[in-house]
This record gives C-alpha cells, sequence and structure tokens, in this order.
C-alpha cells in the first residue's frame, strides 16, 4: 500500500490538472528579512486570488504555477505575529500549482478558522517537510473545495487545536507520512467533516489527540491506510451518514476508549487488516444505526473490555477476524438484525466469545471457532430471535458452549462441532420453537451435559451426536410439544435421555441410545410423553427407568431392547409380549420392537445359478403420522452396493439374478448406527450344479456294413446359459461347440466305420464353468461271428486286451451292459 501512496504523490507532484482563476490579488508582508543565505524570516503570508507575482517578486518564492515550473515557497520561517487572517501561511482562492516546503510555522492566532497554513477553495499545492507545530489555532487547514492538494512528510505537533483539517467539499487529496502529535488528547489529529470525499489518508503516525482520525457528515470514498494510531482517547472515528470509506491495514493500538469507532447511519465501509490491541474499551465499536459495513481480518487483542461490539446496526459482516484475549466478551450484539459474522477466531475472552443480546434478531452465526473463552462460546439472551448458529466449532470454554436464555425463540442450532467445554448446549426459560441439529456434542466438564432444554416448548432435538458427556446426554426439565429423534446417545455417564421437572406432551422417538449409565429416565413429576421407535441397549446400569406416567409405546410401536427376550411369531417385528419398565408406575413397552429398523428383513437364500426372479428387500416399520428419515447404506461382500434414504415405513429391494457363482454377504447399515453394529446382514448362496444325463447310449458291436447304428443323450440342467457339447472320437474332435438345450436329444450316427474298437466321448458345458462326460464304445467286426478280418492270432489277442482296457476304463463314466447285433 506504501509503494502506491508513493506512486500517486509523484503524479500529482508533476501536476496533471491545470486550472485557471481570474481573480487576482495579493497581500503579504513586506517586512521581509534574510536571515542567512536561502533562509527567510516572515511574520505570515497571505495570498489570494490566484495573484502570485508580488511573492515571486520576493526572494523567498519561485516558479510561474504552471505544472512543470509550480510556484514554490520554500526555508521560510514564520513566528506569526500580526497576521490580519490569523493564519502563518494563508492561500486563497488559487488553482495555480505551487509547492511548499521546508517551512517552519508557529504560533497561528487561537480559532476555529486560524492554523499554521490555510488553504481555503485551493486547489493543486503540495505541503511537503514542513512544521506546522506550536500554534494555538489548528496545524494545517483544508477549506471549502480544496481539492487535489498533498500534504506529506509533515511535523505537526501540539497545536491547540486540530492537526489537519479537511472541511466542506474538501476532495481528492492526499494526507501521508506525517507526524501529528499532541499532548493533552484534546483535539483530532486528523479531521474531515462536511462531505470531504476520495481522500488517501496514509502511513501517518497520529498520537496523544482525543481521536486520531475523524470523519464525520457524509465523508465518502476515502482511504485510510497503513496509519499508526496510538495513544489517543479514541483511535479513529467514523460518523453521522459516512459511507464507502476504506480503513485498511492500520495499527491502532493503545488508545484509551476504542480502537475504531462507526456510528450514527454510516454505512458500507470496510474496516479490514487493522491491528487493534490494548484499547480500554471496546477495540471495534459500530453503534447508532450503521449498516451494511464490512469488518474482516482484522487483530483485535489485550483490550479491557470487548473485541468487536454492534449495537442498533444491521446488515453487516464481521468475518476471519481474530479476536483473542479481550476481558469482555469477543464480539457482541445487541439491538443488532440480519449480520453475518462468519469464520472468526476468538479465544482467552474474560467472558463469552460470542454475545447476542437484547432484540438481537435474524444474524447468522456460521463457521466460527471458539476455544477457551472463560464465559463461555455463544451466548444468545432476552429476545434474541431467528438466529442461525451453524458450523461452529466450540472447544475448551469455561461455561456452556452455545447458551440461549430468556424469551428467545425461533433460533436454529445447526451442524456445530461442540467438545471440552463444561457445558454443551443449553437453552433456557422459554426459548421457543427452536432446532438443535446435526450437532455433535461431547466430552462436557466432570458435571457437564451434552443438550439440555428447560422450560422450552415446542422444539426440536434431532440428528445430533451427543457422546462421552459425564453426565446427561440430552435432558429436558419442563419441557412441552418437543420432539427428540434422530439423535445418536452414547456412553454418556448418567442417562442417555432424562425427562424431569413437569416434562409433558414430547415425543421422544427414533433416537439410538447405546452403552448410557441409564438408557432413558423419566422422573415423578413427568407425564403423557411418548417414547417409542428407539433402539437401547448396552446400558451400564438399566435400559429404563420410569418414575412418571409414560407411554412406552404409541398405537403402532414400542422400542427396541436389548435385554428383551420376547418372541415375534407373526414376524411384524413387534414382540407379543411386553417388556417391563423399571419403576414405581409398572409401565410397559406393549409393542417391543424385535428389529429396531425393519419389521421385514430378508433370509438367506440359496438359488441355482442363471435362475430368475430372486430378490431381496427391506420393509421399515410403518410408525403413523412419523416423517423422520435416514439414511441407510448397503454393501455387499465389505463393498459399498448402494446408498439410500428413506422414512418410517418404506420399502426398498434389489434384484440379486445376476450374482456370480459364491457366497454374497449383504450387510445394511444407518447413519445413526456408525461405529456400532450393523443393522442386518443377509447371505446369499449362488451355486452351479454339475449338469446330469437323464439317458445316455448302451454301448453297440455290429459288423461292417451294418446301418442304423445311432447313439443319444438327453441331459437337464437348472441353469440355462447357452450350453454347448462337444463329441471326440478316439480323442480326435469329430463335433465342436454345438448348442443344446436341456430335455432335448443329442444324436449322431455310427455307421460307416471299419472293423475296429471306437471310444466316443460327449462333454457337456453348461455356460457356467460346469461339465459332464459320458463315454461309449463302438465295436465293429468283419463277419457275424465276429470276426475282425486281417487280424492275425497275436493281435487279436492284443486287441482282446484293448477292448478290456477300454471296458475298464468305461467303469469311471459308469460302465453299462453291452448290447449289439449279433451278440
Amino acid at each position: 500500500m506504501g509503494l502506491s501512496i508513493i506512486l500517486v504523490l509523484f503524479s500529482i507532484n508533476n501536476f496533471y490538472i491545470k486550472q485557471t482563476n481570474e481573480n487576482k490579488d495579493i497581500i503579504i508582508d513586506d517586512t521581509t528579512n534574510l536571515k542567512n543565505s536561502g533562509y527567510w524570516n516572515l511574520p505570515y503570508i497571505h495570498i489570494n486570488n490566484d495573484n502570485w507575482s508580488n511573492a515571486v517578486s520576493q526572494g523567498w518564492c519561485s516558479g510561474d504555477g504552471s505544472v512543470d515550473t509550480p510556484y514554490t515557497i520554500e526555508n521560510v520561517t514564520i513566528n506569526v505575529i500580526s497576521s490580519p487572517t490569523g493564519n502563518g501561511i494563508f492561500i486563497n482562492n488559487s488553482t495555480n500549482y505551487f509547492i511548499i516546503k521546508n517551512c517552519t510555522v508557529s504560533n497561528s492566532y487561537s480559532g476555529n478558522w486560524n492554523a499554521g497554513i490555510q488553504l481555503n477553495n485551493t486547489c493543486n499545492g503540495q505541503l511537503i517537510n514542513n512544521d506546522f507545530s506550536l500554534n494555538t489555532g489548528h496545524g494545517i487547514i483544508l477549506r471549502n473545495k480544496c481539492n487535489d492538494i498533498v500534504i506529506s512528510n509533515n511535523s505537526i505537533i501540539n497545536n491547540d487545536r486540530h492537526g489537519i483539517l479537511l472541511d466542506n467539499e474538501c476532495n481528492n487529496n492526499i494526507i501521508f507520512n506525517n507526524t501529528i502529535d499532541d499532548d493533552d488528547k484534546l483535539n483530532r489529529g486528523i479531521l474531515l467533516r462536511y462531505d470531504c470525499s476520495d481522500n488517501i489518508i496514509s502511513e501517518n503516525d497520529v498520537s496523544t489527540h482525543e481521536i486520531g482520525i475523524f470523519l464525520t457528515v457524509n465523508c465518502m470514498n476515502n482511504i485510510i491506510t497503513d496509519n499508526d494510531v496510538t495513544n489517543n482517547y479514541k483511535g479513529m472515528v467514523i460518523s453521522d451518514h459516512c459511507s464507502n470509506n476504506s480503513i485498511l491495514e492500520n495499527n491502532v493500538n493503545d488508545n484509551d476508549v476504542y480502537g475504531i469507532q462507526m456510528d450514527t447511519y454510516s454505512y458500507n465501509n470496510t474496516i479490514s487488516k487493522n491491528n487493534v490491541n490494548n484499547h480500554d474499551w471496546y477495540g471495534i465499536y459500530i453503534y447508532e444505526y450503521s449498516y451494511n459495513n464490512t469488518i474482516s481480518e482484522n487483530y483485535v487483542s489485550y483490550g479491557w473490555h470487548d473485541g468487536i461490539f454492534l449495537e442498533h446496526c444491521y446488515n453487516s459482516t464481521i468475518s476471519k477476524n481474530n479476536v483473542t484475549n479481550n476481558p469482555g466478551f469477543g464480539i457482541e450484539l445487541t439491538h443488532a438484525e440480519d449480520n453475518k459474522i462468519l469464520e472468526n477466531y476468538i479465544r482467552n475472552t474474560g467472558d463469552d466469545g460470542l454475545y447476542l443480546h437484547h432484540n438481537a434478531n435474524n444474524n447468522t452465526i456460521s463457521d466460527n471457532t471458539l476455544i477457551g473463552n472463560d464465559g463461555g462460546g455463544i451466548y444468545v439472551y432476552w429476545n434474541s430471535d431467528n438466529n442461525t448458529i451453524s458450523d461452529n466449532t466450540l472447544i475448551g470454554n469455561s461455561g456452556e458452549a452455545i447458551y440461549v436464555y430468556t424469551n428467545c425463540n425461533e433460533n436454529r442450532i445447526l451442524d456445530n462441532h461442540v467438545s471440552y467445554s463444561a457445558f454443551g448446549i443449553y437453552l433456557l426459560d422459554y426459548c421457543h420453537n427452536s432446532t438443535i441439529s446435526r450437532n455433535t456434542v461431547s466430552h462436557s466438564g466432570s458435571t457437564g451435559f451434552g443438550i439440555r432444554l428447560t422450560r422450552c416448548y415446542n422444539s426440536t432435538i434431532s440428528k445430533n451426536n451427543v457422546s462421552y458427556n459425564p453426565n446427561n446426554g440430552i435432558s429436558l426439565n419442563g419441557g412441552q410439544d418437543d420432539k427428540i429423534s434422530g439423535n445418536l446417545i452414547t456412553n454418556n455417564g448418567n442417562r442417555g435421555i432424562q425427562l424431569y421437572g413437569t416434562s409433558q406432551n414430547n415425543d421422544v422417538f427414533a433416537n439410538f441410545i447405546y452403552g448410557n449409565g441409564y438408557g432413558i429416565y423419566a422422573n415423578p413429576t413427568t407425564s403423557n410423553n411418548t417414547i417409542y421407535y428407539n433402539y437401547i441397549s448396552g446400558s451400564i446400569i438399566i435400559n429404563a427407568f420410569n418414575e412418571g406416567i409414560n407411554n412406552w409405546n404409541n398405537s403402532v410401536v414400542g422400542n427396541y431392547w436389548d435385554d428383551y427376550y420376547g418372541i415375534d411369531s407373526n414376524s411384524d417385528g413387534i414382540g407379543e409380549t411386553p417388556y417391563n419398565i423399571t419403576g414405581t408406575e409398572s409401565n410397559k413397552d406393549y409393542k417391543p420392537l424385535v428389529n429396531f429398523f425393519f419389521s421385514e428383513i430378508p433370509s438367506d437364500i440359496t438359488y441355482e445359478i442363471g435362475t430368475t426372479g430372486h430378490t431381496i428387500g427391506w420393509t421399515v416399520i410403518n410408525i403413523t403420522n412419523i416423517t423422520q428419515t435416514y439414511d441407510f447404506n448397503i454393501s455387499r461382500n465389505d463393498n459399498l452396493f448402494d446408498s439410500f434414504t428413506g422414512d418410517l415405513g418404506f420399502y426398498v429391494s434389489y434384484s440379486i439374478d445376476d450374482l456370480l457363482e459364491g457366497i454374497h454377504i449383504y450387510i445394511v447399515t444407518s447413519n445413526i448406527l456408525d461405529e456400532i453394529n450393523p443393522i442386518t446382514t443377509t447371505t446369499i448362496t449362488v451355486t452351479n450344479m454339475i449338469p446330469e444325463f437323464t439317458s445316455v447310449p448302451n454301448d453297440i458291436l455290429y459288423k461292417v456294413g451294418d446301418t442304423g447304428n445311432n447313439i443319444s443323450w438327453i441331459f437337464t440342467d437348472i441353469s440355462i446359459n447357452n450350453p454347448t457339447y462337444t463329441i471326440s472320437r478316439n480323442g480326435s474332435q469329430i463335433v465342436s461347440d454345438t448348442p443344446c438345450y436341456p430335455g432335448v436329444s443329442v444324436e449322431i450316427s455310427v455307421d460307416g466305420l471299419s472293423a475296429g474298437v471306437y471310444e466316443y466321448i460327449i462333454e457337456i458345458n453348461d455356460g457356467y464353468g460346469k461339465s459332464n462326460t459320458d463315454m461309449v464304445l463302438i465295436i465293429v467286426t468283419s463277419s457275424a461271428k465276429g470276426d475282425i478280418a486281417g487280424y492275425n492270432l497275436w493281435i487279436i489277442v492284443g486287441l482282446s486286451s484293448l477292448i478290456l482296457l477300454f471296458i475298464i476304463k468305461k467303469t469311471k463314466f459308469q460302465k453299462r451292459t453291452v448290447k449289439s447285433k449279433g451278440f
């Protein structure tokens, strides 16, 4: 930023804007005394109506007023004695280009419009390296449409009025790298007021004033950047309809009250990347109906009260600020509406990290991190309605991580991560119609709970993960018409869910309650609460204890109890015998669930590969008038097969016709059962039987020349996947991969063979990798008596041995009786 300002300075130094003015006259003190070569002592300088000619005639002014050769006043010392204007240097109604440098002006008169130097309706000037200190009036005044003025590298110290004052439509000026100091904290270091816009205030050192830098009354589009603003009563103030200003990368430290203050209908301003430290009250304070402002990426720490405070403000964004080690609240909103508090880091505050109170409505608090705050994490108080608190991380806060107290209605607490705070989420005293959903709340303090509502009505507590809290997981004290559903409540030291006080007419359903001291505990003064469709298992002491008069089932279903040993003879998922609830009122669950989710669970199935019409399906138990939904995952052989979402009463099914041979295991889990046990497991076994021959041919003996010799086979197989057959004769294929069908004959002629012994083998392949074979012997002789012509005795003996070998081999193919013609 500093380099950018320097480049702007060089541009203005060349005076690229030229203007003219016809009114010219000059009043100048003629008693000029040469102090030594090039240095002058004067009582005052007064230039009016662009009349610089008399000044140029003196030795202390040179140039011609052009952009290239501006009028230059330098090396002049003025100790104001008898100035007719009360100013040391007064330039009025001038448009010529000029430079005033290396001058010292002091002892200007006291008064609202007296200063070391005053420019009035004057443009195109530079005030560089001057000393405007020890004036009874102001250091520098720019007044009435003074534009395009550069004020840089000046020393402005211990003036009785303001250091630099811009008043009434002074625009496009640069105030750069000045030292502006005072010793009594009564005045402003830099003051812009009444429609002063498009100015740059950069790299100044401003200290020990009532207000270091002050913009007021319709000052717009100004940039205040890279300044050191320290040891003032207030560091910076933006007030009274000032808009579109940018306060960037300033060091605002060690100020008595506020670091940065904005008030009175100031809007569309940006306060970003500032270091605001060691303030005595608030670091950044926005109030009095200021709106649409952005407060981002500031470092606010080590004050004596709040880090950031908004009062009577709306539609502003507070984001990505680092707010640490403030003894009050980190961020506070009161009577503030429609603001966004996003991605802030708030740590080690003396009170709550984030505090909304007294009609702080419709605000969004999201993605913030709050760690180790002494009071608590987020506190919503007194008629603060319709706020959304979501996706925040709250760790190690001394009080409640999220606390909503006294007549705060319709607030939404969603998707927050709460751990290691003294308490989790607490709504107290008539905070109605609230939604607490999808939060993770764990590891509260030694007596801490997960979620508690006291005297709150018509609220919903759903789909939260509440675990490892030493006290209760979820508690209702005096709640009415609340709904607790779909929560994962595990391993809490005392009670998973507790109903106490005058809690009545509440619904507790579809929760997974596992490994707590007590599963559900209802105190004596509770009544007419309906508790159903909960999974209650693994309790250390007992699954349920009831002293009030409550309903442990609705008209359709009760709860799943891991210690229920009744039967479900009609397989509707509900046991026929009631489950007894321990306690004084002899309550019973008259419709205990045998299965938590499903009234229909598929049985294990075995089927032959290739057959069709095989399905598996699950029916979720139908609970009347409940729209609770669950997310389910189905895995097959340890790989995710499908995911789906369904409400109570839905049915889902899948075809399993196309499975390969083998064992396939389907496992169903739910979103609230992660890291516990699967809901159901179903095994599908796919078999592949070997094709069976239902008809096989006998062996054949015939003499050469006989005809009508045929062999045929018929086979059966449950599977049908384009089966084929192959036939070989004495080891050589004569038929290859020919289609065949179960129950249809496969036939081949064996006529025309010469005398000899022939082995025919058929192989049936079912198309799924299984096959079966059969062998037939065909013996062909040369005469009706069975002679085989052309064979001598030894050959006949050998051939007989070979036939015997074939017969032995055939026993492996289930040897059959040989029948032949002529035997």
